[in-house]
């Protein structure tokens, strides 16, 4: 009788234990973490995931605000947040601990001994992200706090997915309880620059290129310099004049004969990269990016994408062309002309002809950083009309020239006289280039 009362008692003790030790075992909980930077709503479009981490978020220093829930801490037990590529970080070696190697880095202090409780977490976005390329990762002991340089540690233009780990640790540095892990997808470098073609014709610009094979591409952003409908006083392309004479008789002797400005000279064919016109691409408004660090001078990154298969495309990085340029944009905070990322040709209508217009194309992905610009492409638009099209309709024959003589009373025929300069200035135009080749 005695060892069963000693029995019912011990038994009765290891109840109240394991009650003891299930009520103190420890749970963290939280949700989608609010996001704070200077701007006053730095949340992104829908469909540019509002959620993610983008380059514009890193370089605004934003912060993740979390409300975590915490039950079951006892006095010798701590919150500690750890952030890595997808360990859970609860492993001792996975922190640097035990002579492993980490894998995972510390982006917030935590809180010592806390009570049952909701705390707020903050994890700053560039302590999140900069030690992702990063080997080995520094010491845990002392988590080291991150700048803008962080912004350009992604390794390529491929999107990298984060965990942010919290963890109850006890006074031994070993991870006890539930511990919650937040993913988070982190994309800091746009899609790399498409190559475009242009051509011209009457008050429009056409451009062309390959779409871009990046598999989280969303459209494309057109700018172009000057800005339509703001095009500069006397920034039209002037060819230089020519004479006309009405008739041979005066052409010997220099009699009745006029001296006309040329006002432009016909547009090129089409060109692509810096491939251009008489006017050299030189536009600084229209060019700029950054880089990767890793992705610096590198000619070319492997991206699987979903394509089926390793594409190799040259490095992406970050436009830093204003978007005061941005050609017609879907919405104001889009960054796209075109949402479609199959599109590969767009035209800009309704320019002014033989103004000089400078155009490059940028990709953007689905975070909504825009990739670097293309090179640039500048022409300008102007009337394409052909010779004996306007000869004729002034009453000329194929036969004769007197769609250029003197018609009646009033001097010679103003739609000879177009037709002519056309001829006159394409000569004039193969004839500069010619010299320019000879010299090159």
């Amino acid at each position: 009788m005695h060892r069963l009362r000693l029995l019912f008692v011990f038994a009765a003790a290891l109840a109240v234990t394991c009650a003891s030790s299930v009520a103190h075992a420890q749970s963290i909980t939280s949700s989608d973490p609010a996001r704070t930077t200077a701007q006053s709503d730095p949340k992104r479009p829908d469909n540019q995931n509002p959620l993610g981490i983008s380059y514009a978020d890193c370089v605004a220093d934003m912060t993740l605000q979390f409300a975590v829930q915490l039950s079951g801490f006892t006095g010798n037990a701590s919150l500690q947040v750890w952030a890595s590529l997808g360990s859970t970080c609860a492993a001792d070696g996975d922190r640097g601990l035990a002579g492993g190697t980490a894998v995972c880095w510390s982006v917030n202090p935590g809180l010592v001994d806390p009570s049952d409780q909701t705390a707020t977490v903050n994890v700053r976005v560039q302590d999140l992200v900069g030690w992702q390329s990063t080997t080995p990762i520094p010491s845990p002991a002392t988590p080291a706090t991150k700048g803008a340089e962080a912004c350009t540690a992604q390794p390529s233009y491929a999107a990298v997915p984060m965990f942010i780990n919290f963890l109850a640790i006890d006074g031994s540095e070993n991870a006890v309880g539930t511990l919650y892990q937040y993913s988070i997808q982190t994309d800091m470098v746009g899609p790399p620059a498409p190559e475009v073609c242009e051509s011209v014709g009457d008050t429009v610009y056409n451009l062309t290129w390959t779409p871009n094979s990046d598999s989280d591409t969303v459209g494309y952003g057109v700018y172009i310099d000057p800005i339509p409908g703001q095009e500069p006083d006397g920034g039209r392309v002037d060819a230089g004049s020519i004479v006309l004479c009405p008739d041979a008789a005066d052409e010997a002797d220099g009699g009745g004969c006029s001296t006309l400005t040329i006002g432009s000279l016909p547009p090129d064919s089409g060109s692509c990269g810096s491939t251009v016109s008489d006017v050299a691409c030189n536009d600084s408004r229209l060019v700029g990016s950054i880089a990767p660090s890793s992705d610096a001078g590198a000619p070319a990154v492997s991206d699987d994408g979903g394509e089926g298969g390793v594409v190799e495309q040259g490095p992406g990085g970050i436009s830093t062309v204003s978007t005061v340029y941005l050609y017609k944009p879907t919405s104001a905070t889009s960054g796209v002309t075109i949402d479609d990322k199959s599109v590969g040709s767009y035209s800009i209508t309704g320019l002014v002809d033989y103004v000089t217009y400078t155009v490059v194309v940028a990709a953007v992905d689905g975070m909504g950083n825009i990739g670097p610009p293309s090179s640039e492409v500048c022409d300008y638009p102007a009337p394409v009309a052909d010779f004996w099209t306007v000869y004729e309709g002034d009453g000329g024959g194929k036969g004769g020239y007197c769609a250029l003589e003197t018609v009646g009373v009033g001097g010679p025929s103003l739609a000879g006289v177009a037709g002519f300069l056309v001829v006159a200035a394409v000569v004039r135009r193969r004839r500069k280039r010619g010299a320019l080749a000879n010299r090159s």
